[in-house]
């Protein structure tokens, strides 16, 4: 294989390429073992055709086709190693010169080729690190929210009253024509000033009790949130079916023995500062990791090729498709409910693949500008890791995967480590 012409212009690689008839020679034999299987030739079996009476038959262009195919194919691939070419897309364009037996053979394509990325700054970046200090409030509004999931609802003959919760049948009318959205059986009502229906209503329904009848009117004023209701009068009448009430249990020892794995409060509260620290650390590191990122973005100059995009986009939508088959939904499902279409999708992804790709390929320019790199032991030791907490086989992890992924991190470390972080 020879290079004859390799020409760059922006992220497109012109690439013509020449084959040697010895080469042809050989992929002209690959070709006719790969077509004469299917042939049939009276008095020879199935594939066993030999190849003088095969090309009586059939004709020699249809081996000369495949071995073009063959070489061309083979070609390509050598073309782009031997000039460490990335590409990112299908090869376009192909011309195949003219085939003669015994003289050399030619052929040219166009191939998109990662971007070249002129890096600027990327050392001495400042950046803010959020705080992972928790206070005692933090940790009491959690546990506040133990308690807030273990409330219960006891059924009640009193009249009813704030925060309890009202089970009851609604009628409502406008015009003497019944208002379907507000007419319901059984539903229910939490008594804590957030009523769709409106503070007026709500302070109708306090002091009823279970089996209580009240017609009322309400006229709403223009400014009520629901626009087919404002300034219009709502005839009602309720049945008041359930009156309960809210308990929510006390803070003791007894209740944390009995709802966590802890014997008392504060061992719980502990527990939760841990937790709460753990995820601040996390939420703060992922944060310095954006900001980080943005900065060496904003000083770096790259002209992503389209096709890159793209692929981007798409690898981004079968993972989204991916998550709602997880949730029990398919795509087309989802599109329908949120009236969107695959393509607008794509359009609001598209901002984030840029910034995906603008992101990997600047780790990828910095790691090389620095040398950084993970050893054999590395990798191996990450991927036996890797394999415990999935629960497989390390050969069923990609070691190229891992090497890429090793790479990224430490080249986030190198960026942190040479940023002024306040």
């Amino acid at each position: 294989m020879k290079i004859l012409k390799s020409k760059r212009e922006k992220n497109k690689f012109f690439l013509e390429i020449e084959e040697s008839p010895e080469v042809i020679t050989k992929a002209l034999s690959k070709a006719f073992h790969k077509v004469v299987k299917d042939a049939k030739a009276p008095g020879f079996r199935k594939g066993k055709v030999p190849r003088d009476i095969f090309e009586k038959q059939y004709g020699k262009e249809i081996i000369e086709q495949e071995a073009i195919m063959i070489v061309v194919n083979e070609a390509y691939w050598q073309a782009l190693n031997e000039l460490k070419l990335e590409v990112v897309d299908m090869p376009q364009n192909f011309t195949l010169g003219k085939y003669e037996e015994g003289k050399n053979f030619k052929f040219s394509c166009d191939v998109e080729v990662k971007p070249i990325v002129k890096l600027g700054k990327y050392k001495g970046l400042k950046v803010k690190k959020e705080s992972t200090d928790i206070s005692e409030e933090q940790v009491s509004q959690e546990i506040e929210n133990l308690q807030k999931s273990r409330t219960e609802y006891l059924t009640e003959t009193r009249p009813s009253q704030k925060e309890d919760l009202v089970n009851l049948d609604i009628e409502a009318s406008i015009d003497n024509q019944n208002y379907e959205n507000w007419t319901k059986k059984n539903t229910r009502l939490f008594l804590n000033s957030n009523s769709p229906y409106g503070q007026e209503f709500e302070n109708t329904i306090l002091g009823l009790k279970k089996e209580d009848i009240k017609n009322f009117v309400i006229k709403y004023p223009k400014n009520f949130s629901i626009k087919d209701i404002a300034k219009k009068e709502v005839h009602f009448k309720v049945t008041i079916l359930e009156v309960k009430s809210k308990k929510v249990p006390a803070l003791t020892d007894e209740f944390i023995a009995q709802n966590t794995p802890f014997k008392t409060l504060t061992e719980l509260k502990t527990q939760v500062r841990k937790n709460l620290e753990a995820k601040a650390k996390t939420e703060s590191e992922k944060k310095l990791h954006e900001d980080i990122m943005t900065a060496v973005i904003n000083n770096i100059k790259m002209d992503i090729p389209e096709p890159m995009i793209n692929h981007e986009i798409d690898h981004m939508l079968k993972y989204f498709e991916w998550n709602l088959k997880q949730s029990g939904m398919s795509l087309d499902k989802y599109m329908s409910l949120v009236g969107k279409t695959q393509e607008s999708l794509k359009a609001e992804l598209k901002e984030n693949a840029i910034k995906k790709i603008q992101s990997q390929l600047a780790l990828e320019a910095i790691a090389l500008t620095e040398k950084i790199e993970s050893t054999e032991e590395e990798i191996n030791t990450e991927i036996q890791t890797i394999a415990a907490a999935q629960k497989t086989k390390p050969e069923n992890i990609h070691p190229e995967d891992v090497k890429a992924a090793l790479s990224n991190k430490k080249t986030y470390d190198f960026l942190i480590e040479n940023a002024k972080i306040n």
